[in-house]
């Protein structure tokens, strides 16, 4: 691929781990992002399409203070990466079941105003989505080949479904997020004091253990800092009416993330 080298890991690890596979079935709002079909009638997502919308994406979520940020994952695969995520940026998270009215009814302990929401799967977190609509919020989702982009503001293509993809697209998130972070308050980010992935494609199984996860995290912890106030591209105002968001984030390089 002559655009591997502007990818922020090669464009084997996406394929390894799997971040790319799609389904068999294609609905008509992901048609753009899928760069061809197997012989076994399975969409793949297009690798450079993905790579551009986890830079566009951290940029903008760098631009809402971070606990004012909302990460919700109903699948089980993506309960760990997401609460990981949430975590290493300082957001919050909301993972597995998601408690109806936690958006909406002031009454529940559970109840949040966040000023944006970032869902694993729009299909699976739809409690979580139809809440977010009804309050205006921005919304920004991980998108399968069979997902509906119907109330998602920002999407981003890759396979929500499998466990290495989702540890994989977090951890970048994750990196990205933070990076930019720093490049907002005017440091230069020493990209050293994170180190680099191995050579081969990142496992979800090696990074889960305890002893890397924690290394890992306190690693990206170092790397947090206080946002100023949020320059919000999306403004609260009725279904339909929202604005799309377009981007165009610097090109920073990047690790994985479990």
């Amino acid at each position: 691929m002559s655009e591997e080298t502007t990818l922020l890991v090669p464009f084997e690890s996406y394929e390894e781990n799997a971040v790319n596979i799609g389904t068999q079935q294609k609905s008509a709002d992901m048609a753009r992002f899928i760069d061809t079909v197997r012989e076994d009638g399975l969409y793949l997502l297009d690798v450079n399409m993905t790579d551009s919308r986890i830079r566009s994406i951290a940029e903008f979520l760098n631009r809402y203070d971070s606990p004012r940020i909302m990460i919700v994952s109903a699948r089980q695969y993506g309960q760990r990466p997401a609460r990981k995520f949430a975590e290493s940026i300082g957001a919050n998270a909301a993972v597995g079941r998601f408690i109806p009215g936690s958006l909406t009814n002031p009454v529940l302990r559970s109840y949040v105003e966040p000023d944006i929401l970032f869902v694993t799967d729009p299909a699976a977190d739809q409690q979580a989505l139809r809440e977010a609509v009804n309050s205006g919020l921005p919304i920004v989702g991980i998108v399968d080949a069979n997902n509906n982009l119907r109330n998602v503001d920002v999407a981003l293509p890759a396979n929500n479904k499998g466990r290495r993809s989702l540890a994989l697209v977090y951890w970048l998130l994750a990196r990205e997020v933070l990076k930019g972070g720093e490049t907002r308050t005017g440091q230069k980010p020493k990209i050293s004091k994170i180190g680099n992935p191995p050579s081969e494609a990142i496992s979800f199984a090696a990074l889960s253990r305890q002893e890397r996860t924690d290394s890992i995290c306190e690693c990206l912890r170092r790397w947090r800092t206080v946002h100023n106030s949020p320059d919000f591209l999306c403004t609260r105002q009725p279904l339909g009416e929202r604005h799309r968001v377009s981007l165009h984030p610097s090109r920073l390089k990047a690790c994985c993330f479990v």
